[in-house]
């Protein structure tokens, strides 16, 4: 008896033994199989709200547009924190450009010979080898100084794909912005949209007329921006002629009291567009309740599609409404425009914004892209036969009402930089690069009425301790009564 059941313990026990050894033998072949297709088939997720660790629409673009394979030379430092975010960044293009982009991880002190080579000086250095076109991507170009002296952002992929860019474009064109008329200059109203622009490629230069006696041979585009004076009839005609042989303009205007600029209305006239007198007011699509910095409704257009999709708004303080003419050579489509509650106002500055008799009612608007229509060269046909010619749209001029919107208090908002160098690429015939920017990381600030704020306030320290100290004087009595 005593051996019956002595054995059958035994059994048990061994049987138990098994059963486990069977569910740890299941759990690590699991592990091992989900280690090998995680490593064969990399996922990633970015749960961050501005999907800070993911690329922008802006960078697969580039990576997808790639002619030929790129290769990256990272010279990193071991247990750095800036080269570990540097290692990520580049893992990210790794990924999502496949084979068109190789990377090599360098310790210059392992491999000093290599350093040598490419005569590296500091750590976070990037060497962007493309055939036989060569970007060199310094520090300061990963790394700009954060709000105190102790901090750094990191601008990586803004500098890597700007890179990329450069590489697979060859030569980048020449962007002239007029100057002599009360302009913002580059490096200062202007210096962060000149940043941008130098992210696609572009280069910016300054355009004075008088001195140059004309538009530059390699100017793909003239930008007036935001000027306080009128044009020459000189200038106005120099320009009428340059668009007239081809050439393409984006203008951005804004309410100046007392001054209709008419020489720069004579050239936009002879696009189909005039300027209005106004300063927009939109108290129903109004930024943090400002009517004067209205939030434009944006209308589909290839400039503004990927705005629309990503649910990205502009803002544009103190603008300028145009008006389109009915009968023009040229095709006009509005890109922005304000709500109906809109008018312009025709007495500025004043004490009190208020609609008159005198101002234009909305809806009223703030942009428009201007193409014209010319033959295309005729397609040759099977048998060596010519069709006939079919009409294609020409980009030739954006007009907006406005320039505060990317000068350096504004430009930083939602889309408002994406509008401007997407205008700039489809004015350039560079609608494979309109996209959206590479997101840099923002503080996330939470709102609340004051409704909102003290319902927490009591919801935590009222309501919270009361469901607590109930429930424990339920279980007290309940003990209690058992």
């Amino acid at each position: 008896m005593y051996r019956t059941c002595s054995g059958g313990y035994g059994g048990i026990e061994l049987e138990r033994y098994a059963r486990r050894s069977v569910l740890i033998v299941a759990v690590i072949g699991l592990l091992i199989v989900v280690n090998v297709l995680s490593v064969r088939y990399p996922q990633h997720w970015d749960l961050t709200a501005e999907k800070l660790f993911s690329l922008s629409d802006q960078s697969r673009t580039a990576l997808a547009q790639l002619q030929e394979p790129v290769k990256i030379m990272a010279f990193l430092q071991e247990g750095s924190e800036e080269s570990q975010k540097v290692r990520d960044l580049l893992d990210s293009y790794r990924y999502a450009g496949g084979d068109k982009v190789q990377v090599e991880i360098v310790d210059p002190v392992a491999k000093p010979s290599v350093a040598r080579e490419y005569q590296i000086e500091y750590y976070n250095t990037l060497i962007l080898t493309m055939a036989q076109r060569q970007r060199r991507v310094e520090p300061y170009n990963l790394f700009s100084p954060g709000p105190d002296q102790y901090s750094l952002e990191f601008r990586g992929e803004q500098a890597v794909t700007r890179a990329i860019l450069e590489l697979n474009r060859q030569s980048g064109a020449n962007l002239y912005f007029l100057s002599g008329h009360g302009e913002g200059s580059l490096t200062g109203d202007f210096g962060q949209l000149t940043g941008y622009l130098q992210g696609e490629g572009y280069t910016a230069k300054t355009l004075d007329l008088p001195t140059s006696g004309q538009v530059p041979q390699d100017a793909r585009l003239v930008v007036i921006a935001g000027p306080r004076r009128d044009l020459s009839p000189q200038e106005s005609e120099q320009l009428a002629t340059y668009v007239a042989g081809g050439g393409r303009l984006l203008v951005m205007l804004d309410p100046v009291p007392g001054q209709t600029l008419p020489e720069l209305q004579r050239l936009m006239g002879r696009l189909g567009v005039q300027a209005q007198p106004t300063l927009v007011v939109d108290p129903e699509r109004a930024f943090f309740m400002d009517a004067l910095s209205p939030v434009p409704v944006i209308a589909s257009h290839a400039i503004t599609d990927k705005l629309i999709s990503q649910n990205l708004g502009l803002v544009m303080p103190e603008a300028q409404s145009l008006a389109v003419e009915k009968k023009s050579e040229y095709q006009v489509q509005q890109l922005l425009t304000t709500s109906n509650k809109a008018w312009g106002e025709t007495k500025f500055p004043a004490q009190r914004a208020a609609k008159d008799p005198e101002d234009i009612p909305g809806p009223l608007t703030l942009a428009v892209a201007v193409s014209k229509e010319e033959p295309a060269p005729a397609a040759e046909k099977a048998g060596g036969q010519g069709g006939p010619d079919t009409p294609a749209s020409r980009p030739v001029a954006v007009l907006i009402g406005n320039s505060a919107f990317v000068r350096a208090q504004a430009i930083g908002f939602q889309g408002n930089a994406d509008f401007l160098v997407n205008s700039v690429n489809w004015l350039l015939g560079e609608e494979g690069l309109i996209s959206i920017r590479p997101k840099e990381a923002g503080p996330r600030v939470v709102e609340l009425t004051p409704g909102a704020a003290q319902g927490i306030f009591y919801g935590t320290t009222v309501v919270v301790p009361l469901i607590i100290l109930g429930l424990g004087a339920f279980v007290w009595f309940r003990r209690r009564t058992l």
